[in-house]
């Protein structure tokens, strides 16, 4: 072969190898995929843009135009990109209208349509370009990065805000636009909008979607981690998935056999109440400054009640039990931090004592000390069921 030949080859090779990693990479980019069905428990189904119902199954690919209807008795959990989770109630149709076409969906584009039944969102601060709508008839809510619920049924609308605030309007005008904050629930029915205080029972509703977090590296997990994630996070049996139910008779057993490990202590050394202060969540905020208020806010705790009562899970000390878990979110919005704390019961996950505060730079600590004193002042927490 001359040498005119082989360079001929070689730049022939090349080319050959160029063109199938482009025709690789293209494919690799039409895989991705960032918006699933996670997970649910009971009777789901998915209605696409034809009308055609597939049903539902672990770590399934959702679309635009996909319509996600629950059934009895029935949740369904939904992630959109890495940033942003839905969980779906039952008796419940949600349409995705608008899906984020990247992984960091707070950057993203987003519009979903709750036709009916009750949802509750986590989701992460958006980015200076991205956009989170949800539609109920003729009412929208703009999201800029939240903790809420709504629960369409007929021609009422209720709006719960755990952390964050909401915008909401009418397409038609039928009331004036306005904005619901954190701790409030709005109550809207035709142009008569009614805004009060969230209730034991709506902070109740956000245990189990405060528990999960947007799995960033879900198109590359086998469905079995992905199902054990959940299972994990929401204290459920394996087989009270699907269409099985768990026996009454099982449900009673296991009711008494919580209430034996928990309430029925003794009241000696052992059996005292201990809160685990765990690393608060960074929302808007870099984890570093989430980790040094957490940890002012443990030293306070300790303070008042004593370094025996108080475990800071980011010490690792798992000499001591504890039977309270104090968790919580950090959140920017413009100057002012939002500072969100939950203490709930250690096994049956009961919410014990929350509080949301917005605060300027200047007073974070003081509002620390606040929550310190309301959390070591609450009976709920520290009484022991003899």
């Amino acid at each position: 072969m001359t040498t005119g030949h082989r360079i001929f080859f070689g730049i022939a090779v090349s080319i050959i190898l160029i063109l199938t990693a482009i025709i690789f990479l293209s494919n690799k980019k039409a895989d991705t995929h960032f918006n699933y069905l996670d997970f649910f428990i009971g009777r789901v189904g998915i209605i696409k843009n034809n009308r055609a119902v597939e049903a539902a199954e672990i770590k399934k690919k959702l679309f635009p135009g996909d319509t996600v209807k629950t059934g009895a008795e029935t949740k369904a959990f939904i992630q959109l990109g890495a940033d942003n989770m839905v969980q779906v109630n039952e008796n419940t149709e949600i349409s995705m209208a608008g899906l984020p076409g990247m992984l960091e969906s707070s950057d993203g584009k987003t519009s979903l349509e709750l036709r009916q039944g009750k949802i509750l969102m986590f989701l992460k601060k958006l980015g200076k370009n991205g956009e989170f709508f949800v539609k109920y008839r003729t009412t929208v809510i703009g999201v800029r990065g939240t903790a809420f619920s709504m629960e369409g049924s007929d021609d009422v609308l209720s709006v719960t805000v755990l952390e964050g605030s909401v915008s909401i309007k009418s397409d038609k005008n039928d009331f004036p636009g306005f904005i619901i904050e954190s701790g409030k629930k709005g109550v809207i029915k035709g142009a008569d909008v009614k805004i009060g205080e969230m209730n034991r029972s709506d902070l109740d509703s956000f245990r189990e979607i405060t528990a999960l977090r947007p799995l960033a590296g879900i198109s590359c997990m086998p469905k079995e981690y992905v199902e054990e994630y959940f299972i994990w996070r929401l204290d459920i049996k394996k087989h009270s998935r699907g269409d099985e139910k768990v026996p009454d008779e099982e449900k009673k057993t296991s009711s008494l056999e919580k209430e034996s490990k928990t309430d029925s202590l003794p009241a000696h050394t052992d059996a005292r109440i201990r809160i685990k202060i765990n690393p608060l969540t960074a929302n808007g905020v870099e984890p570093g400054e989430a980790s040094d208020i957490t940890e002012k806010l443990y030293n306070r705790l300790a303070a008042l009640k004593g370094g025996d009562s108080i475990i800071y899970n980011k010490s690792g000390d798992i000499s001591k039990s504890a039977n309270r878990q104090l968790t919580g979110r950090i959140s920017k919005l413009g100057a002012s931090y939002i500072i969100a704390v939950s203490v709930s019961h250690g096994e049956t996950g009961r919410v014990m004592f929350t509080k949301t505060v917005t605060v300027k730079p200047d007073q974070v600590d003081n509002a620390l000390s606040n929550l310190a004193s309301q959390v070591n002042a609450s009976d709920d927490i520290w009484a022991v069921v003899k």
